[in-house]
């Protein structure tokens, strides 16, 4: 687990200690349409992208999630299209980074004014946002691998190397 799951599990459970049964029972859900749940099919994938919720803002945090670069094939791409998805998975983990600093923030902000008015936070704020840092980690380490995979293909079959 790292640093940012283990704060946000902290967080959680400080929080649901704060919470008496009667203000947990009154606490709901935002209302979501149909078309924030659509359904996402893809065949021949072994990932799924993350639902267009993921990526606005929640609650007005401000925050939004970084959309993933392109996957790029290694065996068919060039030695300049390999180093440009290489930037772009380095760019991409960077704005993720800050996409999690900016909801960390917005917790802490939320925290604060709750304490200040004797208030528990809402756990479907925590719950929401703490799933957001977390999708955010998983779609990191998913770009990460892809880049991964393509520059092993790459080394392996699209070097360009005379044979």
């Amino acid at each position: 687990m790292n640093r940012t799951q283990q704060w946000a599990s902290g967080v959680i459970l400080a929080l649901v200690a704060h919470v008496s049964p009667e203000s947990a029972a009154t606490s709901s859900i935002p209302a979501q349409t149909d078309a924030a749940f659509a359904a996402i099919c893809k065949t021949g994938s072994e990932d799924r992208p993350d639902p267009a919720w993921m990526r606005q803002s929640f609650e007005g945090d401000h925050c939004s999630l970084p959309q993933e670069p392109q996957v790029l094939d290694g065996t068919k791409a060039s030695r300049d299209e390999l180093i440009a998805g290489v930037a772009a998975a380095k760019k991409f983990a960077a704005a993720a980074d800050r996409y999690q600093e900016c909801i960390n923030a917005y917790l802490n902000q939320r925290k604060h004014e709750a304490e200040r008015a004797g208030q528990p936070v809402k756990l479907t704020l925590v719950a929401i946002e703490t799933h957001r840092i977390i999708a955010s980690e998983a779609s990191k380490k998913r770009v990460r691998n892809r880049i991964a995979m393509a520059v092993d293909d790459f080394n392996a079959e699209g070097s360009e190397c005379p044979q």
